[in-house]
């Protein structure tokens, strides 16, 4: 396991429950898969912070809000959209913009809509739940 660490490196060990908790654990929903996340998170020191940030604020200020919904809009691959709605619409638009105007509903495929990003409401509850979760396990270790 030192191994480990020694390649991911101290900041991303650091991160790695709270990381964990945030894509989906038996205790929170995931919506996304967890690679995905992970590789954003090695590549870029900001969202590094942010997801270190997720853990260590019991208040949550508007600044760590915005920038877990940045850190959402990268891990849906809308990294030049800041806001979750956003993503969101552009996601389904994305998959159900009609092709022609003569018939409007051609294009529109039964898509799972849990394949879109949470709504800012949830990703609130989620930001919430990825604080409590793991300094729960902390406290059992």
């Amino acid at each position: 396991m030192s191994g480990l660490a020694k390649v991911m490196g101290p900041d991303l060990c650091a991160i790695l429950l709270a990381l964990h908790t945030f894509t989906g654990c038996d205790y929170t929903a995931s919506f996304i898969p967890k690679i995905q996340p992970l590789q954003i998170m090695e590549r870029s020191k900001s969202f590094l912070s942010a997801i270190g940030k997720f853990r260590n604020s019991q208040r949550m200020p508007p600044t760590v809000l915005k920038e877990t919904e940045i850190v959402v809009c990268s891990m849906y691959g809308k990294r030049n959209l800041r806001s979750i709605s956003d993503v969101r619409v552009a996601l389904f638009w994305q998959s159900n913009v009609p092709c022609r105007r003569a018939n409007p509903l051609q294009k529109i495929r039964c898509k799972d809509p849990r394949l879109l990003p949470p709504c800012k409401a949830e990703l609130l509850e989620k930001r919430k739940r990825t604080n409590y979760v793991p300094s729960m396990w902390e406290n059992v270790l």
